[in-house]
């Protein structure tokens, strides 16, 4: 771009940054400020998220083998005891659903 185009664009533009009222240019310098604080913000969040992945990962890869075991072992009885309290209820279940077939044939006999 040559010196005179560069000239009358900076010209243009300080024009059209003259032509606003005091008012608008504090509304637009605010507006920009406000832009740049969020994407400061939220480029310091994803930051902050990856660099804590990170460490999660190093943590992990530090984790004993028997540590990872007795995690597994704790999270497997807490998975049987469900599954125990689950089978409890079907069976549970099973014998209402008989005694309401019992029921009901006795009622028909004697009706």
């Amino acid at each position: 771009m040559s010196r005179y185009a560069a000239s009358k664009m900076q010209k243009s533009a300080s024009a059209a940054a003259s032509g606003l009222s005091p008012r608008a240019k504090r509304m637009v310098l605010a507006g920009a400020t406000a832009l740049v604080v969020m994407t400061g913000t939220m480029w310091g969040a994803g930051l902050k998220m990856n660099q804590e992945a990170k460490q999660e990962l190093q943590r992990q890869h530090v984790i004993s083998i028997d540590e990872k075991i007795h995690s597994l072992e704790v999270a497997r009885e807490g998975l049987v005891g469900k599954r125990n309290a689950l089978e409890t209820q079907i069976r549970e279940l099973e014998k209402r659903q008989e005694e309401r077939k019992r029921t009901r044939a006795n009622e028909g006999r004697e009706g």
